[in-house]
């Protein structure tokens, strides 16, 4: 049945579908990623004008009911403008403490709602199809919220003025990430319940790529975000524990500027 096998199939090749290869490829692990090749570059996209924000337009029954299910009763937001899409956080890492007065953060599924709904509004968002993937970090804002982090590149050696764009393609071609254009998704492969695979309409006909680790969904690529970053900052996967919604952001260990929300 499978034309293809690999561990990690991203669906778009915009800026998180390529931050989730990189991540993928420093995690050991196969990737496989896919642009459908056609449209216009995407802005946000607010969950009030369309619900299932930058979700692929599939005509699969049991896709669109899996998307469907996703987004129910998801609440409504609203999202910066393309000049503050992509978001500037700054967070610290985390001090295990294993003693048995250890605080134990308080899970809020309301929170996992309200960070479901933005990253399905952002051109940075993703959905992964497992909850756990590649390795990540505990980091935690300056309010107390922990966040689950996967850095992509370190801040030594990095040129002051370089943008989030051109520093994403550099590691892009760091690690040999090649996209296959014009392979919209079909449908989503489910087994028992459970996603294994994706098939595409390639220029041959249907092929379907089975995903030993998971897929990731990913919006269509934005416009080039050119705005010089500081040399302290890293581009990262930031997540939630126990979502399956992640967004690719920019970590400062200097305070985010103020107009930039850090929802």
């Amino acid at each position: 049945m499978w034309d293809e096998i690999a561990d990690v199939v991203t669906v778009g090749a915009g800026p998180a579908g390529l931050a989730c290869a990189v991540a993928a490829v420093d995690a050991e692990l196969e990737v496989l990623v896919t642009s459908p090749g056609t449209g216009t570059p995407a802005g946000p996209v607010p969950v009030a004008e369309g619900i299932r924000g930058w979700f692929p337009d599939v005509s699969d029954a049991e896709t669109v009911e899996y998307f469907d299910a996703l987004v129910e009763e998801l609440p409504a937001v609203q999202v910066p403008g393309d000049a503050e899409a992509l978001q500037i956080r700054a967070l610290h890492e985390v001090t295990a403490d294993t003693s048995r007065r250890a605080h134990v953060e308080t899970f809020v599924g309301a929170r996992l709602g309200v960070w479901a709904a933005n990253c399905i509004a952002s051109p940075y968002g993703l959905l992964f199809t497992r909850v756990e993937h590649w390795p990540t970090t505990t980091m935690r804002a300056s309010t107390g919220a922990s966040f689950q982090v996967a850095a992509l590149d370190e801040s030594a050696g990095v040129p002051p003025a370089s943008s989030f764009t051109d520093r994403l393609q550099t590691l892009v071609a760091d690690r040999d990430v090649d996209v296959l254009d014009n392979h919209p998704l079909q449908r989503l492969v489910f087994e028992e319940g459970r996603i294994v695979g994706v098939v595409f309409d390639s220029p041959d006909g249907p092929w379907a790529v089975r995903a030993r680790v998971g897929i990731a969904l990913t919006p269509p690529p934005c416009p080039p975000d050119t705005r010089p970053l500081g040399a302290d900052t890293r581009i990262a996967l930031v997540g939630l524990t126990g979502s399956r919604f992640g967004r690719v952001e920019v970590l400062s260990t200097a305070d985010a500027p103020a107009a930039v929300s850090t929802a």
